[in-house]
């Protein structure tokens, strides 16, 4: 529900400041696929494929954004994405 997405995005947040990378996109992912949250699952996906990008994963970065695009295309970091 809406508390779990929340505290799961908050928690990938924390780990992306702490630079764990990877805990980071597996939260992220946790929100965007997991939860489909309508306000934090675009953030998610678009912030997890930012940590790949950071993780040196262009191709795994790639593949989330197709994601985003494709089945998010009304949130905003979808036009960004495109």
């Amino acid at each position: 529900g809406d508390i779990g997405a929340r505290s799961r995005y908050r928690i990938a947040e924390l780990l992306e400041q702490r630079q764990d990378l990877e805990g980071a996109v597996r939260s992220y992912m946790l929100v965007g696929i997991l939860y489909l949250h309508d306000e934090l699952t675009g953030e998610s996906l678009w912030r997890a494929a930012s940590c790949y990008e950071r993780l040196g994963q262009r191709e795994k970065a790639i593949e989330v954004l197709r994601e985003l695009v494709a089945d998010h295309s009304n949130h905003a970091r979808s036009a960004e994405s495109a």
